[in-house]
């Protein structure tokens, strides 16, 4: 488990559930029979991330029942640990289309390998998070794996059409990181609450919500931090966007800000793109765009806590909360 996880305290009710992810996570690794394969597994199993998205489906679990789900441990593991394999292969991709040459403090697969391997990697991790899928046998939930996959692949692709579109809205926008972030966030409130009850919708509804709102956040929050926060911080480097123009909300508010709007579209045309950067960094701390970006970032919170409201009191819920503000300490 992530360190920065372990200190907040937010998963500890859940450490073994996400130890068994992790093992799952590694035993789908250790199966592959290609040396070549091995050879990329073993650097790319060192570099974990903060296993957001299988917390959250364990906690939407627990949240449905009211209490510890050992009955459906084996699945909810398996799918937990699916939709970390379907995140991670959207960040090798990710890391591919950007040239990113590091994530977490840690170099990329195609800084490592290339990107053609990169790509083709990408696609391998994707097929294990569909073999694990396939253990649980449930329709609804595949349906439910197949549909967010669309919209993150769909979000992707609008994303990369809409770069260098320095008059893109703040709707088309959140219209994207609805698609491209949200929603497998969105899938792991869904898939723990159906999991949990597979005839209560209502619940699968709200925590589907719940995981929505708390990836819309996370974005605008990262997209936020990477304005104001430096390499160690982000554990990639930034303005990893702006070098490619791909705008994100408080980019968007500078540049529709009357102010300093006209400055900041002209540093986007610069070609010492590093310096330019800098640039609207400076400009950008202490203004009126990044208050909005928190704004904006703050009532999606306030959705995310809106949508567990009616739920019983329990460990997990308490938890799902807790993991709100968590996300809310890090603006």
């Amino acid at each position: 488990m992530n360190k920065q996880s372990q200190q907040t305290g937010v998963f500890d009710p859940i450490a073994k559930e996400l130890d068994l992810v992790e093992k799952t996570w590694h035993v789908c690794f250790r199966k592959a029979t290609s040396r070549s394969l091995h050879k990329i597994n073993g650097f790319f199993r060192n570099s974990t991330g903060k296993r957001l998205r299988p917390a959250l489906t364990i906690l939407s679990a627990g949240t449905v029942l009211g209490k510890k789900p050992t009955k459906i441990q084996t699945h909810l593991v398996n799918i937990a640990a699916a939709i970390e394999l379907l995140h991670t292969a959207s960040l090798i991709h990710d890391d591919t289309i950007d040239a990113a040459l590091t994530r977490h403090n840690k170099p990329t697969i195609n800084s490592k390998f290339g990107s053609h391997i990169s790509i083709a990697f990408g696609d391998y991790v994707y097929s294990l998070a569909l073999k694990l899928i396939s253990t649980v046998s449930d329709p609804i939930i595949f349906d439910c794996f197949a549909q967010r996959t669309f919209d993150c692949c769909e979000g992707e692709l609008i994303q990369i059409f809409e770069r260098k579109n320095l008059e893109m809205t703040p709707s088309r926008y959140f219209s994207i990181v609805r698609k491209k972030t949200a929603a497998l966030f969105a899938l792991s409130g869904e898939a723990g609450a159906l999991l949990a009850d597979s005839g209560n919708l209502e619940s699968a509804k709200a925590m589907r919500e719940f995981g929505l709102n708390f990836g819309m956040a996370y974005q605008i929050i990262d997209d936020m931090r990477d304005l104001v926060a430096d390499k160690v911080m982000l554990g990639k480097d930034p303005g990893a966007d702006f070098q490619v123009a791909e705008l994100t909300l408080p980019m968007i508010y500078l540049l529709k800000d009357a102010k300093v709007g006209g400055e900041v579209k002209r540093l986007f045309s610069m070609p010492d793109k590093e310096k330019c950067f800098e640039q609207i960094r400076q400009i950008a701390v202490g203004s009126e765009a990044l208050r909005k970006t928190r704004t904006k970032a703050e009532s999606y919170l306030y959705k995310t806590k809106q949508c567990v409201a009616s739920f019983p009191d329990s460990l997990y819920k308490k938890q799902l909360l807790a993991l709100t503000d968590w996300l809310a300490e890090k603006m």
